[in-house]
């Protein structure tokens, strides 16, 4: 039991700590010098949402063409508790 609850302390930490290099953490970079104009979204992390952007030619890194995809790429789903970690500590203190 104290290997399974060690685990399960390990997974939950992971989980808090995220990702590290996901491209939603990123800035959204323009690239070239072109009288076109894209428009596209990109995720701000502190708010949680997509937000609509333009620049000019290309873009990479936390861009996406419509809004669904930037959502289904990034947004993380609130839990009606303070915090996802107050979920796992229920949790780890409920099985151990």
């Amino acid at each position: 039991m104290r290997s399974f609850c060690i685990l399960a302390l390990l997974i939950t930490l992971k989980f808090e700590m995220g990702y590290g290099n996901s491209v939603c953490n990123l800035q959204a970079t323009f690239i070239g010098w072109c009288k076109m104009t894209i428009r596209g979204f990109t995720f701000v992390a502190s708010k949680n949402a997509c937000r609509r952007i333009s620049g000019p030619c290309a873009a990479q890194d936390n861009f996406f063409m419509d809004k669904a995809s930037c959502e289904t790429a990034c947004k993380k789903i609130i839990l009606p508790l303070k915090s996802s970690s107050d979920l796992y500590l229920y949790l780890f203190i409920y099985i151990c």
